[in-house]
């Protein structure tokens, strides 16, 4: 898992993971040019400017990003167990909806060997 706690970091962040990877700019484009049927040479000028802070990825141009690396998107909470913010739910009571919508509440356990999915 890799957090981000600033949104704004996006960009730079997928850089990082996609470097970390050992992918360049021309290989991601061309994979997300491919996927969504967009002209690769606007793909990687986008993906440029997100490297160097220009701009961060939009909800609608992350998709094909996530694709590319083959990561997913997570919403983690910054509560901690045992935590509580008035007028909030706590966390068991969050964890205990997860459970009752069948959605799951994976524990650190359950993550697979490479850390990037829930068994």
């Amino acid at each position: 898992m890799i957090r981000i706690a600033d949104p704004s970091n996006l960009g730079t962040a997928l850089r990082d993971i996609r470097n970390l990877l050992g992918y360049n700019r021309r290989e991601i484009a061309r994979t997300i040019a491919e996927a969504t049927e967009r002209h690769e040479g606007g793909v990687y000028r986008q993906i440029q400017e997100w490297d160097r802070g220009i701009h961060s990825p939009t909800a609608r141009a992350l998709g094909p990003v996530l694709d590319a690396l083959d990561f997913d998107l997570a919403l983690v909470s910054k509560i901690r167990p045992g935590e509580m913010e008035l007028g909030r739910r706590t966390p068991g009571d969050t964890e205990a909806w997860f459970r009752q919508t069948g959605t799951g509440w994976p524990d650190a356990g359950a993550l697979t060997p490479d850390r990037r999915t829930v068994a």
